[in-house]
């Protein structure tokens, strides 16, 4: 896929339509940074621009305003980019979040249907109302680790959940990838060590 289509996948992902907003201890808002700066783990830098964040109020960030669980920053989205290039068929994604990844695969039209479950009602109130009306795309109130299966199969699986203070999350990533594992031909997870997913192949 050319530069041109990459760059429209990534404007695409970006989560400008969704207003800032909140339901209960979650929130989305925006920011508009005028400089380079390091992100919060101080590992990345975060270009200039507007951007749209998505947090959930904790007992450990109260002071902070919440704990950010997915923001739409030009190095976060990168991080996705790889499953949405190769990603076709049919697609099950576990976490909506700010619907980054979703609106980059509606990009495609490689890609015949989309199935998201996210098991935060608040999450689906903020977000979905501003996802691209597109007859491929469903959104259902699911958590995805209680998910049946129903011996239904997809092309592609992506995983992206979110836990307080990422503690335990690649455990989490690893039980959908087992999970998952007879069901979807090719399987990815936000940030998890390809190490792992490899372990993951041959416990499944």
């Amino acid at each position: 896929m050319g530069k041109i289509e990459i760059s429209k996948i990534l404007k695409a992902m970006k989560a400008t339509e969704i207003p800032a907003s909140k339901v209960g201890l979650w929130s989305v808002r925006k920011y508009n940074i005028e400089k380079y700066i390091l992100s919060p783990n101080k590992k990345q830098v975060i270009t200039p621009g507007c951007f749209t964040k998505l947090s959930k109020m904790t007992w450990a960030t109260r002071h902070l305003g919440g704990e950010c669980v997915m923001a739409d920053y030009d190095m976060e989205l990168k991080k996705h980019l790889q499953f949405i290039l190769v990603a076709r068929g049919n697609i099950i994604v576990s976490g909506l979040g700010l619907g980054c990844i979703v609106r980059g695969l509606l990009c495609k039209p490689e890609v015949t249907s989309i199935e998201v479950l996210e098991k935060e009602k608040a999450v689906i109130d903020l977000v979905s109302p501003y996802m691209p009306k597109d007859s491929r795309l469903k959104i259902y109130y699911k958590d995805a680790l209680r998910f049946s299966l129903n011996g239904k199969l997809w092309d592609y699986a992506w995983h992206d959940i979110w836990t307080e203070n990422n503690k335990g999350l690649q455990k989490k990533h690893a039980e959908l990838i087992v999970k998952f594992m007879n069901s979807a031909r090719y399987q990815g997870a936000w940030n998890f060590p390809r190490e792992l997913k490899k372990l993951c192949e041959l416990i499944g």
